[in-house]
């Protein structure tokens, strides 16, 4: 990794610049430093961060996002929150700071307002710039306070509060906390906290962790039924691990099945219920139990996030491994975005859960243009890779550039010390280096593998006790959407592109040159020459600029622009017919004004407004029979399937074509079985396969797992199997 910078050199950069010309004009322009902002840049192929910025330079002091289902930014996507010092006194160092909550100004590049009191959980507004947290203990009476940003005026809501608060209203009105129960507390001064919902089996079975629908008037919260020696599972069909409750304090029924646990948040639009620890799935807010929770990920996810409130995109980081992600919610496609190497080692017989130390705990922003994640490894410092293959002393990686002759590695949870290494393996390699902890399965392919120097001060007598505490950075993922100009009688009108919550104002060209010093922001109609070019590049409160928009041409002598909303239907795909001539034969392009009904066989090719290729349909006699879901590759990663007007089979491929998983349907939309895709540890075998679980109302029955070979090593029934 390198620093963009004036003195960059101009081979390392050609690669970007052919793909991206556009994008490295705006790049080009900018310091490599802003503020407390430092640019940095990638040039690994595979990982497709357009840059990197980092917010905090201090890894002797935690400073970290929130937890994942929780929004860093602020609704405007201005503000960006993070936390500084540790919230557990347990993990807590002598000289490390009690927790407090910054605020980072991504317009002006630089922390703008800082707690003077120890702040736990905090949690923006729906609507407005307001941030929310509580000053306390979680079992101890503590204060929640109220933040206007950027002022940084407080005011007290209350002061009965006895934990986090980890969820909010859509409409801003009402906070909850947990302990044991749910707790509500209105934002208004001098509110006092209200039993909102319990367990019938609390305090036995308690709640935690309130999850609130960012649009939808519900949230999900954990629940936690006492461990039973007899039950080979926590959770129960009458015990569930997560439960769904509506905002007048009814519980809605179990959010999943018991199998189907895992760690779970809201699509950004709110319209699904999303969860990880293995594929992406999601269900519908409001679809009762049993409801299909469906893969939306080609890839495994741990802590999923949204990714952007359109619901396009969701993020996650992969546990252990830490590869930073996004999925395209339509095609389940995954972009590896990079290698976010987060990850604390401990000792051989040290077990210790210390993930909320070292959590990514990756956010998009409200257009999903930027992913914030936290991380202890010094991204814009050292190098980081992957695994290819590994075998007898010997590490195969995508490439060792940046990494010294010899020294040590971090792969999964142990270090890795080599001897030398070449181009693109390392060699003579050991596991179990400091000491560590080591699993030899964790060097496989696929897996991170980043420089330990990058994670620990090396002139420590210790290294291993002498560990980094996280940074805070982000990642640019793709630029603002270009806003459309449109004839608007003798002027133009201006529609903001599909994605615009964080868009600032702006810049309107006429001829290519900008019109005026400052960005419009469309509260006044502009002025414009007649028959005169004019284009419009959107801009970002964090300065990030979307590309220019085709220009048009505004025809009167008195032209004026004006700022409209995007029209009813302006985003809806268009189809284009094709009639087929038996399986697997040609197709010819119907009439424009033609339809499908009556022909054997017929292709629909599905295009955006902007003409690219987002699906293929194939229908029979006017019925749809299945649709490819491309990407923008052309790679056809999720087929689903129709019977009879309904879904009833999807499978889903990896983008070389592979298939990873294949989920069918019964007649009332419920899932009846899921094939492959999943690899475990078993004692005394190779690893096995989870070859096929099987549903019964909806509900998980039957799993099977087999060996490679079609061995049946395990065969669990009635829903009833470890996790």
């Amino acid at each position: 990794m390198k620093a963009l910078s004036s003195s960059a050199s101009a081979a390392s950069l050609s690669a970007f610049l052919r793909r991206f010309a556009w994008v490295l004009v705006w790049l080009a322009a900018r310091p490599a430093t802003a503020g407390q902002r430092t640019v940095f840049n990638d040039d690994r192929p595979e990982t497709k961060a357009l840059e990197f910025w980092r917010i905090t330079h201090d890894p002797s002091t935690r400073h970290h996002t929130v937890y994942h289902h929780q929004d860093p930014f602020s609704a405007s996507g201005r503000y960006l929150l993070y936390v500084v010092g540790q919230d557990d006194p347990a993990r807590r160092r002598p000289d490390e700071p009690e927790q407090v909550v910054a605020v980072y100004d991504l317009a002006e590049d630089r922390e703008i307002w800082r707690s003077t009191t120890a702040a736990h959980w905090p949690l923006w507004a729906n609507r407005t710039d307001t941030l929310y947290f509580a000053d306390g203990s979680k079992g101890r009476r503590q204060n929640v306070w109220q933040v206007d940003i950027p002022s940084g005026r407080t005011t007290k809501i209350c002061d009965d509060a006895r934990g986090n608060i980890t969820g909010i209203t859509p409409n801003d009105d009402r906070l909850f906390w947990t302990l044991n129960k749910v707790y509500a507390v209105r934002t208004q001064p001098g509110s006092q906290s209200e039993v909102h919902w319990q367990h019938p089996e609390a305090p036995a079975v308690s709640s935690s962790l309130v999850c609130h629908n960012p649009v939808h008037p519900v949230y999900n919260v954990r629940q936690n039924p006492p461990i039973r020696p007899d039950q080979p599972f926590r959770w129960t069909r009458s015990y569930p691990a997560r439960m769904l409750v509506d905002d007048d304090g009814r519980a809605l029924g179990p959010a999943m099945a018991a199998h189907e646990q895992g760690h779970g948040a809201w699509r950004g639009d709110g319209e699904y219920l999303i969860v990880g620890d293995g594929f992406l799935r999601g269900r519908p807010w409001n679809e009762p139990f049993p409801s299909a929770l469906l893969a939306y990920s080609n890839s495994k996810a741990h802590d999923p996030s949204p990714c952007g409130r359109s619901g396009q995109w969701t993020c996650t980081t992969d546990g252990i491994n830490d590869c930073l992600k996004r999925f395209d919610w339509r095609t389940t496609d995954t972009t590896l975005i990079a290698y976010a190497c987060s990850i604390i080692h401990q000792e051989e017989g040290n077990n210790r859960d210390l993930s909320g130390a070292y959590d990514s705990d990756a956010f998009g922003s409200p257009d999903g243009t930027k992913i914030v994640f936290s991380t202890n490894y010094q991204l814009d410092q050292f190098p980081a890779t992957q695994v290819v293959a590994a075998r007898d002393g010997r590490i195969e990686v995508l490439s060792a550039a940046g990494f010294p002759p010899e020294g040590l590695l971090s792969i999964g949870v142990g270090v890795v010390a080599y001897e030398s290494r070449t181009d693109n393996a390392f060699l003579g390699c050991t596991g179990g280096a400091l000491g560590s902890r080591y699993f030899p399965k964790l060097v496989s392919a696929g897996f991170t593998v980043s420089d330990f120097r990058g994670r620990a001060d090396m002139t420590a007598a210790n290294p291993m006790a002498a560990q980094y505490s996280t940074d805070v950075y982000l990642a640019v993922v793709r630029l603002p959407d270009a806003p459309v100009l449109a004839v608007d009688g003798p002027g133009l009108v201006l529609y903001p592109g599909r994605n615009h919550r964080e868009t600032r104002g702006y810049e309107v060209r006429v001829d290519g040159v900008a019109v005026g010093e400052a960005l419009w922001d469309g509260q006044a109609v502009l002025d414009l020459p007649a028959g005169r070019a004019v284009q419009a590049v959107a801009v970002e409160w964090s300065g990030l600029r979307s590309a220019p928009c085709a220009p048009a041409t505004a025809v009167g002598a008195a032209a004026r622009l004006r700022l409209g909303e995007r029209p009813a239907g302006f985003d809806e795909p268009a189809r284009t017919w094709f009639a087929v001539a038996g399986p697997g034969g040609t197709a010819a392009p119907l009439a424009a004004d033609a339809r499908p009904e009556g022909l054997a066989q017929a292709l629909a090719e599905v295009r955006d407004r902007e003409g690219l290729l987002l699906a293929r349909e194939h229908y029979a006699l006017g019925q749809l029979v299945s649709r490819d879901e491309l990407t923008p590759e052309g790679h056809a990663t999720l087929t689903q399937e129709y019977r009879e007007g309904r879904l009833w089979r999807r499978t889903i491929r990896d983008a070389a074509g592979a298939v990873v998983r294949v989920e069918t349907l019964d007649d009332k939309g419920r899932l009846a079985s899921i094939a492959g895709g999943t690899t475990e540890e078993h004692p005394g075998t190779e690893n096995r396969t989870v070859t096929l679980e099987e549903y019964r109302d909806g509900e998980p029955w039957r799993r099977v797992l087999q060996t490679a070979a079609g061995e049946v090593i395990q065969l669990s029934e009635d829903g009833n199997w470890p996790r």
